[in-house]
């Protein structure tokens, strides 16, 4: 089975991994040149087999619960003994030598017929059954023992390098240095952590809902799988990072859980429908009440398997409404569990999710309140990128509550000196009149590092420093840089004046590092530029829109973020499409003076 699955999975292997037609892939040789992919489609063909395994075998020990029928018979194949709940058969009563009381225990004797297929089951027939496992399990020789936790460990491990190769290309780039969907505000290191952790917070619970099934709480045993909080790895996963990394997440937490229950199928499939429904609604959460409705999903997803594998293994369906409600219990506790986790994840890993960058949309944030009572032309010039950066975004299929709430607060830095920028330039007061280029040039540069200091001194996201940080890249200072080579062109010949260095007139950089701080670059030169238009037409917007996104490409101002050609086109068209609006004109309406007062009885169509 597994070498006809091989077959199939790599017939057409060299046109899916050969990076181009020049050099064609024969035979076994994808696997000497692409080792680490030929170990993907190794590893998945296994597992694949495996569970296929599984369901035909019906992998998993007998599950017994009060009321349910018997799968199969159960023989006992020696003598044990089993402890006896049941006080109208307790004939006598002993104590040890140490004063307590002895257990009622009851010998059962090898071939006695425990079970018959389809007998239904009391709590007694149960009691025997787990003293028959029990006494199995502890005359079991080692080399045994050792074998089970071998194999369980090979599977492990296998399960852990498909998770870690699948989590590589998701979330750190693979190969090739890009990534399906990157998020580059965590550091990769970083990122494997919060996986870890997420995956023990995950998996814990699991293990202690195992624990209380064999040890403790027997009557808990129909509702264990439906309790475990397998939409919990990928519903984190998927806000903090990315929802392919949600989807690494709940694979790998949905196969250790199998494996920690005995191989029980329902458990992996259970867990696969959740984590796909998860990520479905995880695309724009940005409020707790839309987690607590992706909990309610998930767990009516729960529910519908619990369901069906009730439908499929048990005659009768007493268990299957204590199922749907365990189930959505589980769904609604972990989006609770969510909830509580999240800030402390924030704060811990440095990540800013939708939900908290939302509290930043409100204006009355002290910053801004600031931006527009000291600064009220950096103000409104912050709103206007924030517009523009928002329209490129969507169409491009970014986080536009990111880039607009970067938009919103990347000129903070101009508060501690406004009068030095131009949209807070008095008309006929321009104090760089009296500084000299350079000069000018350094308190311009320093609004980004002001930016930066106000923003961790407010606590603000990660993001939101970056946005501040990258926003003008390593650009030129153009207006200075051009004044201080007129003036050095201007200088007399015996003057002694030192040469211009292009690098002391360039932002510290770094340059946009995501596609929303790109577009947030874009949307800031051209709104600043649009005021300098003297005739407001669409073909010299159209004109100026262009010639700004083509010299941030020849300055390679973009040449650090992930956006392609195509998005770059989209976002010069929505760019002209929104700046249009924004700056589009009025009717001529008359003066007061050139309009007559109007008689009632004038017709309602002469009126204007």
């Amino acid at each position: 089975m597994i070498f006809e699955l091989s077959r199939l999975f790599l017939k057409n292997t060299k046109k899916r991994l050969r990076p181009s037609d020049q050099t064609p892939d024969k035979g076994w040789w994808v696997f000497v040149k692409k080792p680490a992919m030929g170990l993907v489609y190794w590893l998945l063909v296994w597992l694949a087999a495996f569970l296929m395994q599984m369901v035909a075998n019906g992998a998993g020990p007998i599950r017994l619960v009060p009321g349910s029928a018997s799968p199969v018979t159960v023989v006992s194949a020696m003598d044990f003994h089993y402890l006896d709940k049941q006080p109208a058969r307790v004939t006598s009563v002993s104590f040890d030598s140490e004063g307590r009381l002895r257990p009622n225990l009851m010998l059962v004797s090898a071939g006695t017929v425990l079970v018959e297929r389809g007998q239904r089951v009391d709590a007694e027939t149960i009691e025997k059954i787990r003293g028959y496992q029990a006494q199995i399990k502890a005359g079991e020789p080692f080399l045994n023992r050792l074998q089970k936790l071998v194999g369980d460990g090979i599977l492990l491990f296998l399960g852990l390098m498909v998770t870690a190769i699948m989590f590589r290309f998701a979330c750190l780039g693979g190969a090739s240095g890009k990534a399906w969907i990157l998020s580059k505000a965590i550091s990769p290191n970083s990122m494997i952590l919060l996986f870890l952790l997420v995956s023990i917070l995950s998996l814990a619970p699991v293990k202690w809902l195992l624990w209380l099934e064999f040890d403790r709480l027997p009557w808990l045993s129909p509702l264990v799988d439906a309790l475990m909080p397998l939409a919990l790895a990928p519903l984190l996963m998927s806000i903090l990072i990315n929802p392919l990394a949600g989807i690494v997440a709940g694979f790998w937490v949905s196969f250790a859980a199998t494996v920690m229950a005995d191989y029980r199928i329902g458990v992996f499939v259970t867990g696969l429908i959740v984590t796909a429904v998860v990520v479905r609604f995880t695309r724009a959460v940005r409020t707790r009440s839309t987690l607590f409705r992706i909990g309610l999903w998930a767990g009516l997803a729960g529910a519908a398997c619990a369901a069906g594998f009730a439908a499929i293994r048990m005659p009768g369906y007493e268990f299957v409404l204590p199922q749907c409600l365990a189930s959505l219990a589980s769904g609604v506790f972990t989006a609770l569990i969510v909830m509580l986790l999240l800030p402390l994840l924030e704060i811990i890993f440095g990540i800013s999710t939708d939900i908290s960058l939302l509290e930043l949309s409100d204006l009355e944030h002290p910053l801004l309140k600031r931006l527009a009572i000291e600064a009220p032309g950096t103000y409104h010039h912050s709103l206007m990128v924030a517009n523009l950066t928002q329209a490129a975004v969507t169409a491009i299929g970014g986080n536009a509550l990111r880039a607009g709430i970067g938009a919103y607060f990347h000129d903070i830095g101009k508060l501690v000196k406004p009068a030095f920028f131009s949209e807070n330039i008095q008309y006929g007061q321009n104090p760089h009149d009296d500084l000299s280029p350079s000069m000018s040039t350094l308190l311009i540069i320093s609004h980004v590092k002001e930016g930066v200091n106000l923003a961790l001194r407010y606590k603000l996201p990660r993001s939101v420093v970056e946005a501040i940080q990258q926003h003008h890249g390593s650009g030129l200072v153009f207006y200075f840089y051009h004044k201080a080579n007129v003036q050095r062109d201007e200088a007399p010949p015996d003057a002694a004046a030192s040469g211009v260095k292009e690098e002391n007139f360039r932002y510290p950089g770094p340059k946009p590092q995501s596609r929303e701080i790109a577009v947030l670059s874009l949307a800031d030169a051209i709104e600043a530029a649009s005021r300098s238009l003297e005739k407001i037409t669409p073909g010299n917007m159209e004109d100026l829109v262009r010639d700004v996104i083509d010299s941030k490409l020849r300055d390679g101002q973009l040449d650090a973020c992930d956006l392609t050609m195509a998005e770059i086109n989209t976002i010069r068209r929505v760019l002209i499409l929104t700046l249009s609006n924004i700056l589009h004109g009025r009717v001529a309406y008359p003066s007061n003076e050139n309009i007559r007062p109007q008689s009632a009885d004038e017709p309602p169509a002469e009126r204007s």
